[in-house]
């Protein structure tokens, strides 16, 4: 393992193969004792530092793959200012994660200052947005309405994956209603805002034929 100068300012080499690790131990008995990886970013210069600015980049980590030629980005996570740090108001920043694929390195996903997470968007709105499809599997959607409440209990309205119904192969579940939908059935579900009832939906579902 070298420590040398390098264009990057300091380079760390290891030629020892699988020995190429670089390891931090921490001891101590209290919570505090662990090892801190930190990176730091001023404007200016050491001992003469200002306040970073938005659109600075506040630390890079970066995976690279030889091709042959040289090193490539492979993957990076980096740590970007959103705002004038010099105030509190404004001392904002964000994550993002990005990969390369087909050769095209781009952005994937971020988690912004208020701590809403885009999957293909720069700008989610709600606290996460992804901006493409989504597969469940074999899983459910819950969108809970009562929190720390059990689903079973019906307090839950959401999308599950399979029915109690036999014949049902999507569960629609209301405050205090199960919906079977085949696949011959269509179900419109209308808030009380739009009904004027009281029972949270009204339900009309037809069939497809």
């Amino acid at each position: 393992l070298g420590i040398a100068p390098s264009a990057y300012g300091v380079q760390l080499e290891g030629d020892g193969g699988a020995a190429d690790d670089v390891t931090f131990d921490g001891y101590g008995d209290t919570v505090t004792n662990s090892p801190l990886l930190q990176i730091r970013r001023g404007r200016g210069a050491s001992g003469a530092a200002t306040a970073v600015q938005a659109n600075d980049t506040l630390g890079l980590l970066r995976f690279a793959g030889h091709n042959g030629v040289g090193f490539t980005n492979g993957v990076a996570i980096g740590a970007y200012v959103e705002g004038d740090f010099s105030t509190t108001a404004t001392r904002n920043a964000s994550l993002r994660f990005s990969t390369v694929n087909a050769n095209s390195f781009a952005e994937r996903m971020r988690i912004n200052p208020d701590g809403k997470v885009g999957i293909g968007t720069t700008t989610p709105k709600a606290t996460l947005e992804v901006s493409g499809s989504i597969s469940l599997g074999s899983g459910a959607l819950y969108m809970p309405y009562n929190a720390g409440t059990d689903f079973l209990a019906n307090a839950y309205a959401g999308l599950m994956a399979a029915s109690a119904n036999a014949d049902s192969s999507l569960l629609i579940q209301t405050d205090a209603t199960d919906v079977g939908l085949s696949n011959q059935e269509t179900v419109l579900m209308l808030a009380d805002a739009q009904t004027n009832n009281d029972d949270g939906f009204s339900i009309v579902r037809w069939n497809a034929n």
